[in-house]
């Protein structure tokens, strides 16, 4: 299966995407393509708006702080 993303001012990338492994693993493995793409991906999103969209929602926010986090760890 291949899934694209298209990010603004990066282009349009293509990879592998295997759901049932991301998802259901104690420990996603991203070549680096992939985790790169990814960081870019958290740039382009607004958390301030995401945030404020979800204050009177505690479970979503935290989803959002946490997807936020790990995105971040993903580019160290």
């Amino acid at each position: 299966m291949r899934h694209s993303i298209s990010i603004p001012g990066a282009g349009r990338y293509t990879a592998p995407i295997y759901p049932t492994t991301i998802w259901r693993t104690k420990h996603a493995s991203l070549d680096a393509v992939s985790a790169n793409a990814l960081v870019r991906l958290d740039r382009y999103i607004s958390w301030t708006d995401i945030l404020k969209l979800t204050e009177n929602d505690p479970e979503a926010a935290y989803a959002a702080e946490r997807l936020h986090t790990v995105l971040q760890h993903m580019g160290k």
